[in-house]
């Protein structure tokens, strides 16, 4: 059902008859306290490219998810993805396709392991994006830049928070927030709770029913305690659950490739322009294969924070954090349908034209059933030093520790014979008789189904199905730093600093196959395991000069690293199994200026990186199983630049009005690089055939091969030089304003929108396939006092629908041909949001 226009204004009315007083029209600019460094600073003070935005703003833009947040960042990209755990956060234009992501989150001091945009942000007292490598004082993997959650501490007054919201699609949302003294001036308590629900916009083909809907349930509870005045504890736990339905994801066909057209088959043509969603029936996703598909999380986490102030100068702070999350992702992969509930295929020497192929198998492309269980700990201990002279400084020590288990229960023992009976026999065991209906080749006594590993031989296939090839993986990162800094005041007006971490960062994983001739009888075909260390150091060095009270310059220079790691079987038995880190070096210059006596803030910066062993992908097949994986392979140089711009002016002249507006640019080019797809396409561009006339791979030469036409894995890598990188694009703009005056008696009125705009990007390295640029339009008005708030909003009002994400993918139906999957973008959405406030 989508709520009507009747039933939004019912709502909201209802909520006006209560408002009893008004609360004050905007006044200038407020000032922000941020934790950049890890100590509260203005934000002003900073000599770091920060965006915070606190609770209230938060509440008055109606901003309840990641993706708003990012739309009002310069230098901000985050959009909706495949679903709500494939995230990649973008700052600063660095992107990862796959491989660990350059922008990691932390929540009051702790590495948060889930997806963002599944947070309950009306939790949050603060939101900051830090831009550039973050690495010296949070650590791994913000060499990019992190995001850093503070969530509201409750204290000695009684507070009472609440908001319900009602919109088209079926989406709810209410939240509700209690906190307050238990013993006053020592103990407090506040009690968070939050319930949310998206009934999705976009319908299956298969079966009718809306995909991408989402569901998230959480409750936090925080505790803080101050026994003496020179020791405050803080202590939080949270318990969530997300149920997610299978996402809304359209494939295109590789009849639209428009480039590289080879003669003696498709495969490696390839589509350059616009990535476009056709139409509703774009999105294929077999939705009920096992009844639940989608994702079902459930995430418990706790952290514990001591402060103790052992004299006037220093302070020993300990921040301790846990998390485990347990997850079950059922999905089909392939997003079509031709038939049946797994997608059958015919493995074959010589490609795939039918006419010169030697068939050898009969296979199907497999939904994708996973378990998986992450487990993180995480310590840091550090010492502060600020007398409130010259100097400050800290010196700290770092662990953390991460589990990770996948397929089978999470004790690593093999499923059971009730599981596999439940989750995997039904399915296969229908897919191969619908299979066996048409295909001449079941009359074989043996058929093959491609799994997580070797290949299960099954026996007679007219006989029920019981061989099934599940898997087990489990891996362990372990890093261990200690990182410290200072800073000098140089003069009144001059400073400079420096910080650094000296961090070691274990990676360990296991793998095990295993073929099942009876649910009863386990076998284990393959086992792997291995591990590697990387260290790193990360020094940042500042300097700041105030040029009066209200204008600041700073500069930086700092290095960033994002860890190396492994590749997954298909790409160890290529020959790719471990990938190096990524280094980047990045120098900023920028100004923090507050003008017209607090009505005007101007903040500016200009940035240069260069990147190493940057991280890319390519395709791998894995030559004992045939199956196509990714590897991430260090390959390339990159230089980055760009200028970011952000203001906010709340004029005298018109009361209660503030007008923002930001903008970045970021511009980015392959200096060095080759990349296999690259020099596939270019085998196949001079004369339309894959024959290695420009050469052949450094491996394929030393392995003798004779460069037969429509083999794998022989052509030349070719040049990206002069690329930019894919996932960035060069222009974001937002601008809004936000107008509050009096209404009657002590109530007001407002009315708010904002604009924004991010130019298109590329979704790989080739630079032919793009995500078109997009403009969205938000509104808000409403009316509110000192106690409510009502706001009736808009989001997209004039539907843009440039798809949001999309990336290159196969065709499993036409041979595995290039295609590629896209996600399409919501649509216009109406609704209405009551906020309490006590």
């Amino acid at each position: 059902m989508k709520y009507s226009t009747k039933l939004l204004a019912s709502v909201g009315l209802g909520a006006l008859m209560a408002l009893p007083v008004a609360i004050p029209v905007n006044a200038a600019v407020s000032e922000i306290v941020v934790t950049a460094r890890k100590r509260q600073e203005n934000l002003q003070d900073v000599p770091l490219s920060v965006t915070a935005f606190t609770g209230e703003s938060l509440t008055r833009k109606n901003i309840v998810n990641f993706q708003e947040v990012a739309k009002l960042t310069a230098g901000f990209e985050f959009d909706q993805n495949l679903d709500r755990t494939f995230e990649r956060p973008v700052i600063r234009g660095q992107s990862s396709v796959l491989g660990s992501s350059p922008v990691s989150t932390f929540i009051n001091g702790v590495y948060f392991n889930g997806a963002l945009n599944t947070l309950d942000l009306s939790e949050a007292e603060r939101v900051e994006i830090l831009k550039g490598p973050q690495t010296a004082q949070f650590g791994r993997n913000t060499y990019g830049g992190a995001i850093s959650i503070i969530t509201r501490l409750p204290g000695d007054e009684f507070h009472f928070k609440a908001s319900a919201q009602v919109a088209e699609h079926d989406q709810t949302e209410f939240t509700l927030g209690l906190s307050g003294p238990i013993v006053p001036g020592k103990l407090a308590v506040g009690v968070y709770g939050r319930s949310y629900e998206y009934g999705g916009e976009f319908r299956n083909k298969f079966d009718g029913r809306l995909l991408g809907d989402e569901q998230s349930d959480s409750i936090a509870a925080t505790l803080n305690f101050t026994p003496t005045e020179n020791l405050r504890i803080v202590a939080r736990g949270v318990y969530q659950e997300d149920d997610d339905g299978m996402p809304a994801v359209g494939l295109t066909s590789p009849s639209e490739n428009n480039v590289f057209f080879r003669t003696d088959n498709s495969e490696f043509q390839y589509f350059s322009g616009d990535l476009t969603q056709r139409g509703s029936d774009m999105f294929l996703g077999v939705a009920e294969q096992f009844g639940d598909a989608g994702n079902e999380i459930q995430r418990l986490g706790g952290s514990l924070s001591v402060e103790w102030d052992l004299n006037e100068a220093f302070t020993v702070t300990s921040i301790t954090g846990y998390e485990e999350i347990d997850s079950e992702n059922i999905q089909d992969i392939s997003y079509q349908f031709q038939g049946g509930l797994a997608f059958p295929f015919i493995i074959t020497f010589g490609g795939p034209d039918p006419v010169t192929a030697v068939p050898i198998a009969v296979g199907l492309f497999p939904p994708n059933v996973g378990f998986a269980q992450t487990q993180t700990f995480s310590e840091e201990l550090r010492l502060s030093f600020d007398n409130g002279d010259r100097v400050r400084g800290s010196l700290g020590l770092f662990y953390f520790k991460e589990k990770n288990k996948a397929d089978g229960p999470f004790d690593g023992d093999l499923l059971s014979k009730a599981e596999l009976d439940t989750l995997y026999l039904p399915v296969y065991q229908r897919a191969i008789d619908e299979l066996c209906a048409t295909d001449p080749t079941c009359t074989s006594s043996e058929l093959i189904i491609l799994g997580s590993g070797a290949p299960a031989i099954l026996g007679d296939i007219s006989g029920d199905l019981s061989v099934i090839d599940p898997g087990f993986f489990g891996s362990s990162t372990e890093n261990i730093a200690i990182f410290g800094g200072v800073e000098f005041d140089v003069t009144t007006a001059l400073t400079v600093g420096i910080e650094g971490r000296y961090a070691e960062e274990k990676k360990s994983d296991f793998s095990a196959d295993f073929t099942v001739f009876d649910p009863a009888l386990r076998m284990v075909t393959s086992t792997r395991a291995r591990s590697a260390k990387f260290k790193s150091f990360t020094p940042r060095f500042t300097v700041d000069y105030r040029l009066n009270d209200d204008s600041m310059i700073y500069g930086v220079v700092a290095r960033g690293t994002k860890p190396g790691g492994f590749n997954g079987d298909s790409a160890t038995a290529a020959g790719l199994g471990t990938f190096d880190e990524e280094t980047m070096w990045s120098y900023e210059v920028g100004t923090k200026n507050t003008f017209l006596g607090g009505q005007l803030r101007v903040n500016a910066s200009a940035y240069f990186n260069q990147i190493k062993d940057y991280h890319l992908t390519q395709a791998v097949i894995n030559p004992f199983t045939l199956e196509l994986g990714a590897a991430v392979v260090n390959k390339g140089k990159v230089d980055v630049m760009g200028i970011e711009l952000e203001t906010v002016f709340t004029p005298d002249a018109v009361e209660g009005l503030t007008l923002n507006m930001n903008y970045a640019y970021n511009d980015s080019e392959f200096t060095k690089g080759d990349d296999q797809n690259e020099g596939r396409l270019l085998d196949v561009g001079d004369d339309g055939i894959r024959n290695c006339s420009l050469g052949q791979t450094p491996e394929a030469i030393l392995a003798g091969d004779p460069c037969i036409s429509g083999t794998n894995h022989t052509a030349a890598f070719g040049s990206i030089k002069g690329r930019r990188l894919p996932l960035a694009a060069k222009h974001q703009l937002n601008a809004g304003f936000n107008l509050v005056r009096p209404l009657v008696g002590e109530a007001d009125w407002f009315v708010g929108t904002d604009v924004s705009y991010i130019s298109d990007k590329f979704v790989q390295v080739q630079n032919l396939a793009v995500i078109p640029d997009a403009t969205l339009v938000n509104v808000n008005f409403g009316v509110s006092n000192e106690n409510f708030r009502v706001t009736f909003w808009g989001k997209n009002v004039f539907d843009e629908d440039a798809i949001s994400s999309g990336t290159r993918y196969i065709d499993v139906s036409n041979f595995f041909d290039r295609a590629f999957w896209v996600a399409p973008r919501r649509g216009s959405q109406w609704g209405v949001t009551v906020n309490a406030n006590f």
